[in-house]
């Protein structure tokens, strides 16, 4: 890897989503001393898909990112949120499926994924199901706040029926 594009990468990384300003300056060099980096192209997903809503545009990042990774981690928590936020849970199941046999990758965050589907589609009680599942399977305290919350929001959304 381009020690220049690791380099920019990092302090893209570091600005995001803080300054983008600095962190599309930086970004752009990692990109452009590397087109090919994998974190820069994910990361370049990211920022179409969360502040420019550019959703094609971070699918292209996103394809970029793992044709020259298939084993990217991160951009497979982030593709699959790009499905999930598309509609496209086909998609989204297939990646997640995928992604599942990636040493390194957290399966509590796709049995969180799975939940985020099934509760998009209104199927709440699978979506709990998940939830807990991804409870029991993590081993952050954070994560485990996180899921415990998202539980409760959709707990809150059937005793709203």
């Amino acid at each position: 890897m381009n020690t220049l594009a690791n380099t920019y990468y990092i302090k893209a990384l570091d600005q995001y989503p803080y300054d983008l300003t600095e962190f599309l300056e930086a970004i752009n060099y990692a990109l452009s001393y590397d087109e090919n980096d994998s974190d820069a192209n994910c990361l370049m997903g990211r920022f179409n898909m969360e502040h420019l809503y550019n959703f094609e545009q971070a699918k292209y990042y996103f394809e970029k990112s793992l044709s020259n990774d298939i084993n990217h981690i991160q951009t497979y928590y982030y593709f699959i949120r790009w499905a999930i936020d598309v509609n496209d849970f086909d998609f989204a199941k297939r990646l997640i499926n995928f992604a599942a046999t990636i040493k390194g990758i957290c399966q509590a965050t796709l049995l969180h994924r799975r939940g985020t589907i099934a509760e998009k589609k209104g199927n709440f009680k699978k979506a709990i199901k998940l939830y807990n599942r991804a409870i029991s399977t993590t081993i952050f305290n954070s994560d485990t706040d996180f899921f415990k919350s998202e539980k409760a929001r959709v707990k809150s959304k059937i005793a709203k029926k």
